[in-house]
């Protein structure tokens, strides 16, 4: 049985969600995503297969979470250093007197 938590995982800050994945898919190869990954292409067809594609889903799913959190940061990096930038170009004019 999956134990889910209301508690947000420590990288993504994402906590389980209560809809239940489509089991359905995993049973089935001809829904698989075309891949060249080695590793991906061995676990798919191995006994833990469905715990493998749930996997991949999960990476995938918050990868694209991740990688919009990091777009946010460094936008909100660029702002702050743009301010910076203005506040010291503003103190080194007051300075001339």
């Amino acid at each position: 049985p999956k134990i889910k938590t209301r508690y947000p995982h420590p990288m993504t800050g994402l906590a389980d969600s209560d809809e239940d994945d489509d089991d359905d898919d995993d049973d089935d190869p001809s829904k698989d995503e075309e891949t060249s990954c080695s590793i991906c292409l061995i676990n798919r067809q191995g006994p833990c297969r469905k715990y493998w594609v749930k996997f991949e889903r999960c990476m995938k799913d918050h990868s694209a979470e991740k990688e919009r959190r990091r777009r946010e940061v460094d936008m909100e990096e660029e702002e702050e250093a743009k301010f910076k930038a203005a506040a010291e170009r503003g103190a080194e004019g007051g300075e001339e007197e």
